[in-house]
């Protein structure tokens, strides 16, 4: 352990080989001296403050070490100028606990010198060791800093002119930083310097900074002598683009005309169906946010501010970039038409408009089934049953009966689609084209299966033909009717057909679908007193109660749904159509999607769509339309 008093050496200093004995020395007792040693330091109220630590950001930060502030070590004391620390990688300066270099727990994701001292950000590592440092430095255990220095052998170090007994160090290189309970400034928690050469430590006692420690800077002057340097990069800047350049040119520009509408959003990802384009937004704003183009030139000149310097680099390939495009378009007048270059259409891919998508009421009214291909298939239907049962005579065998049934044969059709898109659409669209695309091809399908179902209703196998006694060819039930007056003719008859069903069908409907001209006439049906035959609340005396979300109507507690494929208004079209679903049957497979990339070679890609579909009507007299004049 190494001491050193100010009886011992009073009026005498010791010399540099000294010093570097000392610390070799310190370095083979570093364990030594930082038990054994009991040093005073004095209170700093804007270093203590300085110390943060972020448990949920994992971040822990303050000043490390204080310019010009005197500290006595066991041997000597020490003072840092202004911006005396160096090093060559941010993220190369490790956090350690207590100096114990075989346990880093975090690296330094920042460090900037300031007017004060040298300020630090670590981020602490995942794992046991990091959670123990945060929660000890978030409850105040460990608060603060002690630094390690490495000298050159051209030393980095001689004696303050304004007191020969303390070291002023000018020139470093920061090894590291320990967190510790014990810092410099005891009563501040705030930093703790431990100088080191060739790997080995040094404990210091910072003190107040003495008057006169750094000479007054000139800001004034040299804020002018930066604005001359800035101004005559700017004209040079400035003649790169040609007469009709009166006004500085920035990266901003190219960024805003390609990001309007989002200058607070940072970098834009436009996602596309494969890829991501990052949009990069200009390093200054000049308009009072973010980072300042004044204030990192300064910081970069007098303090040699890595991230500033960065900064300013940056900013300079940007605006060599802008000058490229200025370049390009000459600064002859423009319009939005030829500066397309720089001003690219508006789009709003999250306002992406869709396709109306709708359903299939027609088809949720029959009984489902699946298949697996197109071939026809029969299916067997009741036609009459002859001495099916008579009165039975004692000791006589009844007379044999006899059943009739007929065949009918579903033929499934294949129903498919295909589009075909550039490699290049498909690449950078967003939304992504191919699922709009895949979208669009299933509502086509969905759309053209409900039209074969009205189809099969509204034709001669359903309610078409000429009625006879309620009943056309194909033996479906079929009446025409007039609205009446108000239409309350036209709900009478309504009426009437829900019970002329059970005793054609001897059962009830399950399901009834209008077309639009029947739906606006259950909408404006009225009483003579101009009160509404379905009321959507509170109906008293009314034949039924209107549901307006779903524009349907429910007619003696027989729900009536709309269906846009019922389209048809000739005199032989049905406008209603009420069915049991064991009665109508729609058959499909399932809908398969294909993508090939290849098919048509590397420029293009192909998307499919393939499905089988079959639909029947096989008791018509399950179906009863009514046709209205």
């Amino acid at each position: 352990m190494i001491k050193d008093s100010d009886d011992s050496n009073e009026g005498c200093h010791d010399t540099k080989a000294e010093a570097r004995r000392h610390m070799a020395a310190l370095y083979a007792n570093t364990t030594d001296a930082q038990t054994e040693t009991g040093i005073t330091f004095v209170d700093d109220a804007e270093v203590a403050a300085s110390f943060t630590a972020d448990v949920e950001r994992r971040i822990i930060g303050g000043i490390i070490v204080p310019w010009g502030k005197v500290a006595r070590s066991g041997f000597a004391k020490w003072k840092f100028s202004k911006g005396s620390l160096r090093w060559a990688d941010t993220r190369r300066v490790k956090l350690n606990m207590n100096h114990d270099h075989t346990q880093p727990i975090a690296y330094a994701s920042r460090l900037h010198n300031t007017v004060d001292g040298l300020e630090a950000t670590f981020k602490v590592a995942r794992g046991e060791e990091g959670d123990k440092a945060l929660a000890l430095a978030e409850d105040g255990v460990l608060d603060g800093f002690s630094i390690e220095v490495d000298f050159d052998d051209g030393d980095g170090w001689q004696p303050d002119p304004t007191d020969e007994k303390v070291r002023l160090v000018t020139l470093g290189r920061l090894a590291g930083v320990a967190l510790t309970g014990f810092p410099a400034f005891d009563d501040a928690r705030a930093d703790r310097v431990a100088a080191a050469r060739q790997g080995g430590n040094m404990t210091e006692d910072l003190k107040t900074p003495q008057a006169g420690d750094e000479a007054p800077v000139d800001f004034e002057a040299h804020l002018t002598s930066l604005a001359e340097r800035v101004a005559k990069n700017q004209e040079e800047f400035l003649g790169q683009f040609g007469k009709g350049i009166t006004e500085t040119l920035d990266a901003s520009i190219r960024t805003t005309l390609e990001n309007i509408g989002t200058p607070d959003q940072g970098p834009q990802t436009v996602r596309a169906a494969r890829y991501s384009t990052l949009k990069e937004p200009s390093v200054y704003t000049f308009d009072g946010r973010g980072d300042s183009l004044v204030r990192d030139a300064w910081a970069a000149a007098r303090d040699h501010d890595e991230d500033a310097i960065h900064r300013l680099r940056k900013f300079r390939k940007q605006s060599e970039d802008m000058a490229e495009i200025v370049h390009a378009v000459q600064f002859a007048p423009q319009t939005t038409t030829t500066a397309a270059a720089i001003i690219p259409p508006g789009y709003r891919p999250d306002l992406y408009v869709s396709d109306l998508f709708r359903q299939r009421p027609l088809v949720s009214l029959a009984s489902q089934g699946t298949i697996a291909n197109a071939t026809p298939f029969t299916v067997p239907k009741f036609v009459s049953v002859t001495g099916g049962s008579a009165t039975h005579v004692e000791g006589t065998n009844p007379s044999d009966g006899s059943l009739a049934f007929t065949p009918q044969v579903v033929t499934p059709q294949a129903i498919s689609g295909r589009i075909v898109l550039t490699r290049e659409i498909v690449d950078s669209s967003n939304p992504a084209i191919d699922q709009i695309a895949f979208a669009e091809m299933r509502e086509s399908y969905e759309r053209q299966t409900e039209t074969i179902v009205y189809t099969l209703l509204n034709g001669a196998s359903g309610a078409g033909g000429t009625i006879t006694s309620g009943f056309v060819p194909s033996g479906a039930q079929a009446v025409t009717v007039a609205g009446g007056t108000d239409n309350q003719g036209l709900v009478k008859a309504i009426r009437k057909a829900i019970a002329d069903y059970w005793f054609a069908r001897f059962a009830p409907p399950t399901g009834v679908a209008m077309g639009q001209g029947a739906t606006a006439r259950l909408a404006q049906a009225v009483d003579t007193t101009q009160r509404p035959l379905f009321p959507w609340a509170g109906g008293q005396n009314a034949f039924g109660t209107a549901d307006p979300p779903s524009a349907g109507y429910q007619v003696d507690s027989l729900n009536f749904q709309p269906a846009w494929a019922i389209t048809g208004v000739a005199a032989g079209d049905s406008q209603i159509m009420m069915v049991r679903s064991s009665d109508l049957w729609v058959w499909e497979s399932p809908l398969l999607t294909f993508r090939f990339e290849e098919k048509q070679g590397p420029a293009n890609i192909e998307l499919n769509i393939f499905a089988y579909f079959g639909t029947a009507l096989i008791r018509p007299v399950g179906l009863s339309g009514i046709r209205i004049t």
